[in-house]
């Protein structure tokens, strides 16, 4: 009797169904390469930020809880500075944004991080340029319990229409970026350091 031999042949996931042009929504869904380098900073803008702490300003690098950290104190002017290239798959009109995630070991108390952007057309601007700069519009975060709970901060890179000083952002520009807490400012001021986890740094180039 003749052997009989069966083949299944899959190209996806098993009882796949063509995904959803927008946004995911389920954990099986697929998604472009232009969204995942609008969001995930992929095509020249992703992978981990590298920042720069500038010497007298530098706020203290540790290792806490197994992360890397740098602790920005509540009563010096402390600032890092990074650079992100605006990916490819970036739609021009979509604010930039950046992401980051802080602890405190206090429960109470406020703590005000704030980013300054300036935009670097690549032939166009010199590197320390400060002519087209955009100064984040994010609040101060107010802490509770428990004690180092992770706190998600999201700063605006551009204005809501994608711009620096009325400038549109597109494919292949750099924005310096200068991260600080503004102490001063701050309703209540924690008095401990806040500690941003390095690793956390997220840019986001959609709405």
């Amino acid at each position: 009797m003749p052997t009989v031999r069966e083949y299944q042949f899959i190209t996806g996931p098993e009882s796949s169904s063509p995904p959803t042009v927008g946004t995911p929504t389920n954990p099986e869904d697929f998604v472009t390469l232009q969204y995942a380098d609008a969001n995930y900073g992929a095509g020249g803008g992703g992978g981990a930020l590298r920042w720069t702490d500038e010497s007298g300003k530098a706020p203290l690098l540790e290792v806490e809880h197994n992360l890397d950290v740098y602790r920005f104190a509540s009563d010096a002017d402390q600032e890092l500075w990074t650079l992100i290239r605006v990916p490819d798959g970036y739609v021009a009109g979509n604010q930039v944004k950046l992401r980051i995630l802080v602890f405190s070991p206090s429960t109470s108390g406020n703590v005000f991080m704030k980013t300054t952007a300036y935009l670097i057309r690549e032939a166009t601007d010199a590197i320390d340029s400060t002519t087209n700069s955009h100064n984040s519009t994010n609040s101060e975060i107010t802490l509770s319990t428990p004690s180092k709970e992770g706190r998600e901060i999201e700063f605006d890179l551009t204005d809501a229409d994608g711009e620096i000083n009325s400038i549109d952002v597109a494919v292949g520009d750099y924005i310096k970026v200068k991260l600080t807490r503004d102490w001063g400012s701050e309703s209540s001021a924690d008095s401990e350091d806040t500690r941003y986890i390095i690793s956390s740094a997220v840019p986001k180039f959609t709405a």
